[in-house]
Formats: structure tokens, C-alpha cells, sequence
């Protein structure tokens, strides 16, 4: 074991506490191996295997290296590996059948693992925030379409009477349903709850402190939209000044999608 670490240390440039996690890895792993075949008495003390490598290295250091062992930093770390070692023996090795995990144990890890990578992902990945939107990526085509399916799932739900502000509406659902579709804001719903964490909900892709359905979102954005029309002057262009106020940022984009819905609706 002392060659093998210290080739090891070497060659992969391991520092010490890395090597006391190879070292300690060895011991469980030959300690599985001894079990499954029914060499119980080997493992009983399997730590003295680190305290035979402990006096190897005082050798090593002291005769080859001519180093004064007493004041080196490293016997500290070689006594902590022994120490670490003699526990493990005694409240594992010497305490189970068998060191390998089973088909049940390594599940449950498997499981666990997926939760936290899951949630690492979800946590740390907010919206895909895309600044410019090509117009190619959202054809005309799928615009008219999503159109038509949310005037029918949505069309009760807006409570502005111009037609002008409804279609700035469905432009907005339109663009935030582009960016999260349905599938990942259920997603986002889960993790909302999970974090009671700000973050955009429903299909209008508001940023919101609480919980808020698609049907909320709708509700919020047609206020809003309100409130800024009442203070934007009257005209053919007059979605532009909203939707630069509403969002400064993917104005553009919303002014495009508004473009293809009132072509569509003058046919």
C-alpha cells in the first residue's frame, strides 16, 4: 500500500487529505473482497495494514529522505489516517457482512443523486433568458397557431375590451409560452414550492414572489397593460409605446408577434 499511494500521489499529484481518502478506499475495498469469500479474521484489525504504512513512511522520510521526521507536517496527517482507519474498522468493517452496498442501497443512492443533480439544475438554471429572439425561430405559422389554442383556453380570461390590448396580451402569452413552455412551468411550479424562491411563473412569465396560475398571470398582465394604455397616447403605433413600457427589453420581438396577429385578424 505505500508504493501504490505514494506512486499514485505522485503521479496524479494528490495532496494528503486525497491520499488518506485512497488510502481509507483500499481498506473497504479489500475488505469487501475478504468478506465475500469468508475471510472474516483478515478484516477484524485491517487498520494495522495503515499502521504498518505509517512506520513505513517515518522510514522512507527519515533514512532515503533525511528528513527529521519529528517536525514534519505529514506525520500528523499519516496519525489522523490511522486513527480514521482503527474507527472505521471497528464501527463498519467489523459490524456488517458486507462492505459492498447492496441492490437496494445503491438505488436509493442512485435516487438521491438524481433528486439533488435535478435540483442543483433546476436551482442554479433560471428562465433562458433570450434577449433577441429571431423572427425566423418563431414562425408565422406557430404564432397563428397558439394564437387560435390559447383565444380558446384564454379568451374569457382577458378583460380588456379593445382589440388592440387583447392582442398585446396574446402577444406576450404567445412569447412567454414560447420561452417555458407548458411541461417546464410545472417544472418551475415544483421548484416555487419547493424554494419559495422569486421566480417567473405561468405563461406570462411574471417574476413573482407567490404562487400564480397561468389564469393570475393573465389577470395581472391585462391590469398592467391597462394601466399603461391609459397613459399612451391613441394610434396606429401605439402598441409599440406599450410594449416599450411593459417590456423595454424583447419589445421588439412582442412588436413583431403583434404584427403577425393583426395580419392574421385583418385577413
Amino acid at each position: 500500500m505505500f508504493y501504490g499511494v505514494n506512486y499514485c500521489r505522485r503521479k496524479y499529484s494528490l495532496s494528503r487529505v486525497q491520499s488518506i481518502i485512497f488510502s481509507i478506499l483500499i481498506i473497504l475495498v479489500v475488505s469487501g473482497i475478504t468478506l465475500r469469500l469468508g475471510w472474516t479474521k483478515f478484516t477484524d484489525n485491517i487498520f494495522v495494514v495503515l499502521v504498518f504504512k505509517f512506520l513505513s513512511e517515518l522510514v522512507y522520510s527519515g533514512y532515503y529522505l533525511e528528513e527529521d521526521v519529528f517536525k514534519s507536517r505529514d506525520n500528523f496527517y499519516l496519525l489522523g489516517e490511522v486513527v480514521l482507519g482503527f474507527i472505521i474498522n471497528q464501527e463498519l468493517i467489523n459490524k456488517v457482512n458486507d462492505v459492498f452496498l447492496s441492490g437496494n442501497d445503491l438505488k436509493l443512492i442512485i435516487w438521491l443523486l438524481i433528486i439533488l443533480y435535478l435540483y442543483k439544475f433546476f436551482k442554479n438554471t433560471d428562465v433562458k433568458n433570450v434577449t433577441e429572439v429571431d423572427e425566423r425561430v418563431i414562425s408565422k405559422e406557430k404564432i397563428v397557431i397558439n394564437y387560435a389554442k390559447f383565444k380558446i383556453r384564454f379568451g374569457e380570461e382577458i378583460a380588456l375590451k379593445e382589440a388592440n390590448l387583447k392582442l398585446i396580451v396574446y402577444s406576450i402569452m404567445i412569447l412567454g409560452d414560447y420561452r417555458r413552455g407548458e411541461f417546464l412551468r410545472k417544472i418551475d411550479n415544483l421548484i416555487f414550492k419547493l424554494s419559495l424562491k422569486p421566480r417567473k411563473l405561468s405563461i406570462m412569465q411574471i417574476n413573482s414572489k407567490k404562487f400564480i396560475t397561468d389564469y393570475d398571470g393573465i389577470e395581472l398582465v391585462c391590469k398592467k397593460i391597462g394601466k399603461i394604455s391609459e397613459k399612451c397616447k391613441t394610434g396606429k403605433n401605439s402598441y409599440k409605446e406599450i410594449f416599450k413600457s411593459y417590456d423595454k427589453e424583447n419589445c421588439d420581438t412582442l412588436n413583431y408577434i403583434y404584427e403577425e396577429l393583426n395580419k392574421f385578424c385583418n385577413l
